[in-house]
């Protein structure tokens, strides 16, 4: 049989590209339009959207099974891996359409209190709350010399030292990463399952540190700072990233990143370092407690809350004369926590 004319070769070229892109097509009823596979890979990553732990390479893969193996071959013991996955939902419940208790960033780590059927597992995560997560959202923690913490609301991991490169993985504000070193502004990090990515040295810090006591007032700056850091990001139930926050996510995080520890929902706990104080003893930084609901102390009356009926994070005010008072939070106010003095 001879070679088909060129004419026919580009043609049959042109129908095989078009079937492979259709597999692509999103479907809108006012217009059509094809997204790469890349492209849409790329889309989903970018927006918190793509499942690193479930789609990701071969290596991936094998940590997660060699994740397995030592959870069976330990079986009850407790043993802490960390968290694989840009963000891990931890659940209510083991089942995926249980609720949503809080999200783990990246780094994290998990103690593996029972291992359950279907693939779920009951942990305990560093800063002490107990839930439920999927396996696949957990592995081995890579070894490093070094490890700092993503302070940018969101940090490209890339695939190479440099800007073209695809991302391997987007991660939020606070993961924790193994840094292997640092050449021409890149820092290079080691990734579950044997494999390397970089990502901007400056979009990178130290671990926080346990607070001092001398640090009282820059401290309470730095919780502020960092509860602001969220301003305008949505709302979502039991979340704990940019992505969107609940009110007692933004708190917990932003204690978290200034090193501290705080029960993550909105009341006060035994063993966690937050204690009751008047209202009249609230400073930049301190925590306000009402029904369900927890807010930070920005001073001047004001505080910044993730609130559901504003449909994100925002600032309101305690005194019935500004702009922003919340009358029905003024008039339920609970009483005021702070972890001062140190």
């Amino acid at each position: 049989m001879g070679i088909p004319p060129l004419a026919v070769q580009h043609t049959a070229f042109f129908h095989a590209t078009q079937e492979k892109k259709m597999k692509h097509t999103v479907y809108n009823p006012a217009f059509s339009y094809t997204i790469s596979p890349r492209f849409l890979t790329d889309a989903k990553r970018r927006t918190g959207f793509y499942d690193f732990a479930a789609a990701t390479s071969h290596k991936m893969e094998k940590a997660r099974a060699h994740a397995a193996a030592l959870i069976s071959k330990k079986g009850s013991e407790k043993m802490p891996l960390q968290v694989i996955s840009p963000y891990a939902p931890l659940l209510c419940k083991p089942c995926d359409q249980a609720e949503q208790d809080d999200e783990a960033w990246f780094g994290q780590t998990a103690e593996i209190l029972e291992e359950l059927e279907d693939g779920w597992l009951r942990v305990r995560m560093e800063y002490g709350y107990e839930s439920y997560v999927e396996s696949r959202h957990v592995g081995p923690a890579p070894a490093a010399e070094a490890y700092k913490v993503v302070h940018v609301s969101w940090g490209d991991v890339l695939a190479a030292p440099r800007y073209q490169a695809p991302a391997r993985l987007t991660l939020p504000k606070g993961s924790r990463v193994a840094m292997l070193q640092e050449n021409n502004g890149w820092a290079c990090l080691a990734l579950p399952g044997g494999e390397a990515g970089y990502i901007r040295a400056c979009h990178l810090s130290n671990l926080p540190e346990k607070p001092k006591e001398f640090d009282a007032a820059v401290l309470r700056g730095k919780i502020a700072d960092e509860a602001l850091s969220y301003l305008h990001c949505q709302y979502r139930w039991g979340g704990r990233t940019p992505a969107g926050v609940d009110c007692s996510g933004l708190c917990h995080a932003a204690y978290l990143l200034c090193g501290v520890a705080i029960y993550r929902n909105a009341r006060m706990e035994s063993g966690y370092p937050v204690r009751e104080i008047s209202r009249a003893r609230l400073q930049i930084g301190d925590l306000l407690y009402f029904p369900g609901h927890i807010a930070i102390y920005l001073g001047g009356g004001r505080y910044i809350h993730a609130a559901g009926s504003s449909g994100g994070v925002c600032i309101n005010s305690l005194r019935p004369g500004d702009r922003d008072y919340r009358d029905d939070l003024a008039e339920t106010f609970l009483c005021a926590g702070s972890i001062f003095p140190l």
